[in-house]
């Protein structure tokens, strides 16, 4: 058999156009690798809670607050780096440098130290009340809630519940209080408080897993506007990025977007105006 030399000369075109064409891609992907890892990290501290910090099938964090993160990160030039902790730690863990900023906070009236930096608040966190289904509770002002009402210890909503006089009887609220809201929501769940406190997103997710079985009081505790806020220690320009970053998206609209991801009719997390 011949060796057809026109023929050789295509298939080694060929093989060298496809090698060239694979080297060009891997040169690419690793350009980005590169361009992502040169960036500064900024650490991110949240707690995990469904849908707004917590980890997917492939054990990567996502939810409303990290996508928001992610964006305002991107926009000001920075690698984010989320770092999970537990509930009511995040004033240490920013004193201590263990993060550089704490995402999802209503930090001016949770912490304490004056030399904090907050971007402007970017989300509302409307704190709801969870109830059985035949619950003969219809109002705040009258929450029997045999078992006590489940929330996460350290909270805001634990603070206001811990210094309410049930309206009828005189006698302070009966609060549970848990670790983590993970733990406040199973306490509920099996029966052992009666009425679940949390971010009204949450609570919906919950009446969606066990349709007829729960209701939320039209009462809400509270409505809490969310910011970051960073450590003293931080460089002041990474506050100020971010904030900006911040500010930008909101007027875009692209924070909005990202709470309908999870919340389509945005009810219970709505994007706080510009300049509140």
């Amino acid at each position: 058999m011949k060796f057809n030399i026109r023929r050789g000369i295509s298939v080694f075109l060929l093989i060298s156009g496809m090698l060239c064409i694979l080297c060009a891609c891997k040169s690419v992907e690793h350009d980005k690798e590169t361009a992502d890892t040169a960036l500064p990290e900024l650490k991110i501290g949240d707690s995990r809670i469904r849908p707004f910090f917590y980890k997917d099938e492939n054990g990567d964090y996502t939810g409303i607050d990290v996508e928001i993160a992610q964006e305002a990160c991107k926009r000001a030039g920075y690698q984010p780096v989320f770092v999970e902790i537990p509930s009511g730690e995040k004033e240490q863990y920013l004193k201590d440098g263990k993060i550089d900023c704490w995402w999802a906070a209503d930090a001016k009236k949770e912490l304490t130290d004056d030399g904090f930096q907050w971007t402007e608040a970017y989300r509302e966190s409307h704190i709801g009340i969870l109830v059985g289904e035949n619950s003969p509770d219809d109002r705040l002002e009258n929450l029997k809630s045999n078992g006590g009402i489940a929330v996460v210890a350290g909270s805001k909503a634990e603070e206001m519940l811990l210094q309410r006089v049930h309206k009828s009887t005189g006698e302070k609220q009966h609060v549970y209080s848990c670790g983590s809201f993970e733990q406040a929501e199973t306490a509920f769940i099996k029966g052992y408080a009666g009425a679940l406190v949390g971010d009204e997103v949450v609570l919906k997710q919950i009446m969606q897993e066990y349709p007829d079985s729960y209701r939320m009081l039209d009462d809400k505790l509270k409505t809490i506007p969310l910011s970051a806020v960073f450590g003293k220690d931080t460089d002041p320009m990474c506050w100020q990025e971010i904030d900006k970053a911040i500010r930008e998206m909101k007027q875009e609209g692209v924070v909005s977007e990202i709470i309908r991801k999870y919340d389509p009719d945005e009810a219970g997390a709505k994007e706080v105006d510009s300049g509140e």
